[in-house]
């Protein structure tokens, strides 16, 4: 079965079970993962392959009383040997997708900004902002 991208709801639980390491920080214990894949404003795109959670990407979207709708993306996380696939890049793009259809006019995320990082998020056009880290926006 390829790789595919699922946006993880309520019904996904079960995919948790199967996770390559390192794609999270530490386990994900289910009542944790039931509480965040309850809250609507939470979002969670995993890249399964084979029946395996081999990446992920969070975000939440969030309005706020001065400004359009915006999507923070939280964390990415890809198993170390699945990076350098596209997988980071497919995350990134369908989250963004996800975030205009939710009326968000900006995803962004706050990152190092070491090589790695500065070469991934300009690759995907999105604009630096500051130096020391580097927040990086996706005009929508």
């Amino acid at each position: 079965m390829p790789l595919r991208i699922v946006v993880a709801g309520a019904g996904d639980a079960s995919l948790f079970s199967a996770v390559a390491d390192d794609v999270f920080d530490g386990p994900c214990p289910p009542d944790r993962v039931l509480e965040y894949l309850a809250d609507p404003r939470l979002h969670m795109l995993l890249a399964v392959d084979d029946g395996v959670v081999v990446g992920m990407c969070s975000g939440v979207h969030y309005s706020h009383p001065d400004k359009p709708n915006e999507m923070f993306i939280n964390e990415l996380g890809v198993a170390p040997g699945r990076r350098r696939q596209g997988i980071a890049t497919l995350l990134i793009r369908d989250m963004c997708t996800l975030a205009r259809t939710l009326d968000c006019k900006a995803a962004w995320v706050v990152s190092d900004p070491t090589e790695e990082a500065l070469g991934f998020y300009r690759s995907l056009n999105a604009q630096q902002d500051g130096t020391h880290l580097a927040m990086f926006t996706f005009n929508l």
